[in-house]
C-alpha cells in the first residue's frame, strides 16, 4: 500500500552559504526569506520534511534564524487562497501583518492567511505546519481572513490537543499510507476548527447563539442534500430569517449556497468511489444530490478536487482491484501524481 508522497529538504552536507541559497529557493513558493544575524555565531542549516495529506500539505521544519515575507506583490502573483497553521515546538517569532504584531512562544499555535501580506522574523526554530484550502476550514464556520496574524497560546485545552494531533501526524508521517487519508484530513479540518471556534483561544468571529445556529443550518442542509428546491429563500423561510441575515452569517463558510454547493460534491464524490453506485451514469450521480447543469457541476467538481469526475470513479476503481481502500483514490492529486514536490504541492492545495 503506498505512503503519503514525501519531500525532503537536508542541508547538513552543504556550507552555510549554499544551504541558504537552496533553503530560499525551496521556500520561495510561499515566503521571500533573509538570513537573520545568528545570535551565536553559528551557520545556516535546515531540515525540512513535508508530506501531502490529501488537500492538506504537512511540514516539519528545522531551521536557523531567518526573515520571512509575503509582499502585496508576491500576494498577488501566486494568488494563494490558504491558511497555514504553525505549532512552534521550539524558538519565538515575531509576526506583523502591517497593522499589529504578534509575539509568539514555544507551545503556541499562529495563523496566516497566505493571502494577506505579512512579515516575521524566527530565532532558530522547530516547528510543525499544516497549509489548508480556505474552503474546508469555511466549511465548518472558521473564517481564516479573520485570524491572520493570531495565535492560540498555549495555555488553551484545546491548543494543546490541536499541538497533540500535529505532534502524532508528524511522528507517524512516514508510516501513513493513502487508505483512509481523507479520515485523518476531515479529522485535522474539525480539530483545527474547533480550536479557532472556541473562545479560550482568543477572540472569536461569532458568538456561541450564532454559531449554534449556524451548525442548525449546516446540518439541515446536509439532510436535505437531494431536495432539488434547497436554496436560500427555503432556507432563510425554513429558519424564520430575511435571506440577509442568513447571508451575513454564513459568510464565515463562503455564503450558505457555497456550503451547500460543497456539501453536494462531496456527496457525489462518496457515490462515485462507491462500487455499487457503478450502474448509474455520473451525469445521474450529480441529478440526484442536486446539480442541474453538466458543464457547470464538472467545472465545480474540478475546481474541487483536481480531477475530472469520471478520472475519480475509473482511479476508485483501480484501487479497489489492488486491494485497496477507494478513500485514498484522491490522496494526492494527479498534477502532483503523488512524485512532485513541495512546491508543486503549494500551488496545487495553495490554489484551492
Amino acid at each position: 500500500m503506498p505512503n503519503l508522497p514525501k519531500s525532503l529538504l537536508e542541508t547538513s552536507a552543504l556550507s552555510s552559504a549554499d544551504a541558504f541559497e537552496h533553503w530560499r529557493d525551496w521556500i520561495s513558493v510561499v515566503f521571500d526569506t533573509e538570513r537573520a544575524v545568528p545570535v551565536n555565531g553559528s551557520g545556516f542549516g535546515v531540515r525540512m520534511a513535508t508530506h501531502l495529506l490529501g488537500q492538506i500539505v504537512m511540514g516539519n521544519t528545522i531551521c536557523s534564524e531567518g526573515l520571512y515575507s509575503r509582499s502585496r506583490a508576491k500576494v498577488s502573483r501566486d494568488g494563494s487562497d490558504a491558511i497555514m497553521i504553525q505549532y512552534f515546538i521550539r524558538g519565538e517569532t515575531q509576526f506583523g501583518t502591517g497593522r499589529d504584531t504578534t509575539n509568539v512562544r514555544a507551545g503556541d499555535i499562529t495563523i496566516f492567511d497566505l493571502a494577506q501580506p505579512m512579515a516575521n522574523f524566527n530565532t532558530a526554530y522547530h516547528h510543525y505546519t499544516i497549509v489548508v484550502p480556505r474552503e474546508l476550514l469555511r466549511a465548518q464556520g472558521v473564517d481564516g481572513a479573520f485570524w491572520h496574524g493570531k495565535r492560540l497560546p498555549r495555555e488553551s485545552a484545546f491548543t494543546r490537543m490541536l499541538a497533540n494531533h500535529l505532534r502524532s501526524l508528524f511522528e507517524f508521517s512516514d508510516s501513513l499510507t493513502k487508505d483512509g487519508v481523507w479520515g485523518l484530513q476531515d479529522a485535522t479540518v474539525n480539530l483545527a476548527a474547533a480550536a479557532l471556534r472556541h473562545p479560550l483561544g482568543g477572540a472569536v468571529s461569532m458568538n456561541q447563539l450564532q454559531f449554534s445556529l449556524l451548525n442548525e443550518i449546516k446540518h439541515y442542509i446536509r439532510a436535505n442534500l437531494a431536495t432539488s428546491g434547497l436554496d436560500a429563500d427555503g432556507i432563510a423561510r425554513r429558519f424564520g430569517m430575511s435571506r440577509a441575515k442568513l447571508y451575513r452569517l454564513t459568510e464565515c463558510m463562503g455564503g450558505v449556497m457555497n456550503y451547500v454547493r460543497e456539501q453536494r460534491l462531496e456527496a457525489v464524490r462518496r457515490e462515485l468511489e462507491d462500487p455499487r453506485s457503478d450502474h448509474l451514469s455520473i451525469t445521474a450521480v450529480a441529478l440526484k444530490w442536486g446539480f442541474d447543469g453538466h458543464n457547470a457541476f464538472t467545472r465545480n467538481f474540478k475546481a474541487r478536487y483536481g480531477v475530472l469526475p469520471k478520472e475519480m470513479r475509473h482511479h476508485a476503481r483501480f484501487v479497489a482491484v489492488l486491494g485497496l481502500s477507494p478513500t485514498g483514490a484522491t490522496a494526492a492529486r494527479p498534477d502532483s501524481g503523488g512524485v512532485g514536490g513541495f512546491d508543486d504541492w503549494m500551488r496545487s492545495v495553495a490554489s484551492g
